[in-house]
């Protein structure tokens, strides 16, 4: 246990301090195991789930060190992850990024009279490169000589496929 040897060796307010906040993130770790389970999902998805869950469990230990250190009642850990579900707690400029991004995908399959390209023209499955310039790809020699600085921006959002 590492918060213990922390409190044991060290004696100073400082290292209590830690120590407690340790004993408080190793206690929602315990919490979410509890609730969860162990299993997490392979690969990519299975880091995120994994640093969502520390990061969440971090949280609730420094919201508990800060109601403790006001003297405050601090909610307990299932109440505090469902709390983390409502409200303004949402991506919404993910929400929106992805909304657009959809959209312009879309918009550029239309231009090119929605048809996706064959993969020896597109090997990403999607419209043409002139559709794509078109549409706002970024082309250097359109934005240096014709000055169309808008391809900066454009360029964002419009997918090969």
């Amino acid at each position: 246990d590492v918060a213990g040897a922390l409190f044991i060796n060290w004696k100073d307010k400082t290292s209590s301090a830690l120590a407690r906040r340790l004993r408080d993130f190793q206690f929602a770790q315990e919490k979410r195991r509890k609730k969860f389970g162990e299993e997490r999902p392979w690969g990519i998805l299975g880091l995120y789930d994994h640093l969502a869950a520390v990061r969440a469990d971090v949280q609730w230990a420094e919201d508990a060190a800060c109601r403790r250190a006001n003297g405050e009642p601090y909610k307990a850990w299932f109440e505090y992850v469902d709390d983390q579900g409502k409200g303004n707690n949402r991506p919404f400029f993910t929400y929106f990024i992805l909304l657009l991004c959809t959209a312009f995908l879309l918009a550029s399959i239309g231009v090119n009279d929605w048809k996706i390209e064959p993969l020896n023209v597109n090997p990403m499955i999607g419209p043409s490169a002139l559709t794509l310039v078109k549409l706002g790809a970024k082309d250097s020699h359109l934005i240096v000589q014709e000055k169309e600085v808008w391809r900066l921006i454009s360029a964002m959002v419009l997918h090969a496929g």
